[in-house]
């Protein structure tokens, strides 16, 4: 009893800074959740734009209220070694862990998205799990590889060397896209050299990593890559992975909104792949003059999106809340879609 008033204390006062800070309108957020029929076979995506203010706080918000019926699952566009390094940061609070992460920057919005993850969880007798389904970054499997091998040398490959080389790469500043594929490309090159050498010395890799060797393979033997036209399709076939033995169930998804939004996307395929076992229902970010965080510039949706808008003119900063009479997912026209509208955050 006092752990279930302590939880919702806090959850009144998180809601209430939130609301300080974005303006929220709760009411309708309240009006349009009741519209959804929740069960355990029931899966929300989140379509965002990233680097838009006041987006994860938003997401904060619908999290914590999901958290409340009963979602204990939040998948992130990252990388599984992101996912295990940001668990490793929900169960013990150690900020230097959130360094290999994209939380890395201390002031930044997405370190406290995961401050903010930590005290909601910090709270729940029933823990939260952070899964990831996207390509690995260089700085997350850099980090692990230097926690789980330390000096190692097993076969042809010397690890410390390899956790290094990662780690180092990330200090190299992208100043394009080129640049970022190019490190793609890389760190899928040492994947692919790792799957070599547990094939050939499997006993030794099992033996040496203990519980983490089957972490360790999920992420080299990954599907995923960020230049590769087939990235929504291994996206899907992960998350289906999980599905198949029940880790997925009330489980949160948050994407891009170009992984959602279009017929060959990763959510449309994925509801087309389960949709005699789950639904899936959608709250899809719509902006109007919001500001891209770290630079002077703002963001603006596609006329596609913002036709379906249900605020014609405001100058106040608000988030709004409103179901759209049919899916914009294209895919099952019986799922329910949750139009998320940010007006001038700044």
């Amino acid at each position: 009893m006092k752990n279930n008033l302590f939880l919702s204390i806090a959850f009144v006062l998180l809601s209430s800074a939130l609301h300080a800070q974005l303006n929220i309108d709760s009411a309708s957020f309240y009006t349009s959740i009741e519209k959804l029929d929740i069960d355990e076979k029931t899966i929300i995506a989140i379509g965002e734009a990233h680097q838009v203010k006041s987006t994860l706080p938003t997401q904060i918000f619908i999290i914590n209220n999901l958290i409340a019926k009963g979602f204990r699952t939040v998948y992130i566009e990252g990388g599984q070694s992101e996912a295990i390094i940001i668990n490793m940061y929900l169960q013990t609070g150690e900020e230097e862990l959130l360094q290999y992460t994209r939380g890395r920057t201390t002031d930044g919005a997405y370190r406290k998205f995961l401050r903010s993850l930590y005290r909601i969880n910090l709270k729940l007798t029933d823990k939260l799990t952070v899964k990831g389904f996207d390509f690995e970054r260089p700085i997350c499997v850099g980090f692990l590889l230097s926690e789980w091998f330390k000096q190692e040398t097993i076969g042809n490959i010397r690890m410390d060397s390899v956790s290094n080389y990662l780690l180092e790469m990330d200090n190299v500043r992208n100043t394009s896209l080129k640049e970022v594929f190019n490190k793609s490309e890389q760190v899928q090159r040492i994947l692919d050299a790792l799957k070599k050498e547990v094939a050939q010395h499997q006993a030794i890799y099992k033996n040496v990593l203990g519980l983490h060797y089957e972490a360790f393979t999920r992420i080299i033997y990954s599907p995923v890559m960020e230049k590769n036209q087939s990235r929504d399709a291994s996206m899907t076939q992960y998350v289906l992975n999980d599905l198949k033995t029940n880790e997925a169930k009330n489980a949160i998804i948050i994407v891009g909104s170009n992984h959602l939004l279009h017929t060959y996307s990763f959510i449309p395929m994925l509801m087309n792949a389960t949709q005699d076992r789950y639904t899936i229902n959608s709250f899809v970010f719509l902006y109007n003059n919001c500001k891209n965080l770290g630079t002077e510039s703002f963001h603006t949706s596609r006329k596609k999106l913002l036709r379906h808008a249900t605020i014609s003119t405001t100058d106040k900063p608000i988030v709004k809340f409103s179901t759209l009479a049919s899916s914009l997912v294209p895919a099952n026209e019986e799922t329910i879609t949750i139009l998320t509208e940010l007006y001038n955050q700044k």
